[in-house]
């Protein structure tokens, strides 16, 4: 009876990717983290980088590097030695790549963003599968906003956030019948590291879009006034995040961070073609537009 109630007791799993300090995965882990119901997996490619983690008694650090097979083959045999199972997975590695379409000519670079965005979420959720089916767990996929507003300046960062959306959205699906349910962060704009992390983008001077140099720069770095002035603090999205998560019956999609709210509804209801249009006007593409027919009637 004392071994069935300890065994009722034992904290719940939560392995989560990307966790090095200043990052959305961090803050996941410290909310996690805060109840004892749960203990948390944090990995990161370099362990040195989760410092702050280190002294949370119900965190284990793992060194996981979601673009190694043998990384993740090395993680999951840990995990399933230490721990058996697994409650839930949390896929939140990620990185940016900020250009106009018409700049992004490192075409390794464009690969690389999808690689670490779409295909490693899959790789890692292959690799843990057998021990989520056997918890009856939970996968959750971090996207973004992006993947439903065509931000202009991130047409690769916004198609490799689309493309985990509809893999997630494919996979609850695919799931299912295994008793595991499937969540995707919708997540908004939030103080982190993102930006620093992936350096100031520059365009060249030769790029299409050099008459609206400032605008577009302002727009793709995130450094606008506007933009600035909505950001989430990374905690109380965190909270917000995990107080969905924890549900008995999480939504498929949770909108938080930043702008979130405004998305959803702009994206639910017939309003595409006004957010369009703003988004057009924040980028200094419809002035771009207005001096191009500026200089066709002056030529002709």
């Amino acid at each position: 009876m004392e071994s069935s109630q300890a065994a009722g007791m034992k904290p719940k799993t939560v392995l989560i990717t990307g966790c090095s300090d200043g990052g959305l995965g961090s803050a996941l882990a410290l909310e996690f983290a805060n109840s004892p119901k749960y203990h948390v997996l944090a990995t990161a490619r370099n362990p040195a980088k989760m410092s702050h983690l280190y002294e949370k008694g119900n965190i284990t650090l793992l060194t996981l590097d979601v673009l190694s097979d043998a990384s993740i083959k090395s993680c999951l045999a840990t995990v399933s030695a230490d721990f058996g199972s697994l409650d839930m997975l949390v896929n939140n590695a990620g990185t940016g790549l900020m250009f106009p379409l018409s700049d992004a000519t490192d075409l390794d670079a464009c690969r690389r963003t999808f690689d670490l965005n779409v295909w490693a979420a899959l790789a890692v959720t292959q690799a843990f599968l057998p021990l989520l089916i056997k918890a009856k767990g939970v996968v959750v996929m971090n996207s973004s906003l992006t993947s439903v507003v065509p931000v202009p300046g991130m047409g690769i960062y916004n198609a490799s956030k689309a493309a985990l959306a509809m893999l997630t959205d494919t996979l609850r699906l695919e799931v299912a019948p295994f008793g595991i349910r499937v969540v995707e962060l919708k997540t908004g704009t939030v103080v982190s590291n993102f930006y620093e992390n992936g350096g100031k983008a520059i365009l060249p001077a030769d790029s299409l879009y050099a008459p609206i140099k400032a605008d577009m720069e302002t727009l793709i770095n995130g450094t606008s006034k506007e933009d600035t002035s909505r950001r989430m603090d990374a905690g109380v999205w965190a909270k917000q995040v995990v107080g969905q998560l924890v549900k008995s019956d999480p939504p498929t999609k949770v909108w938080k961070g930043g702008g979130a709210s405004t998305i959803y509804w702009v994206t639910t209801l017939p309003l595409q073609g006004f957010m369009q249009a703003t988004l057009a006007k924040l980028a200094g593409l419809t002035r771009l537009g207005e001096m191009l027919r500026t200089q066709e009637k002056i030529q002709t």
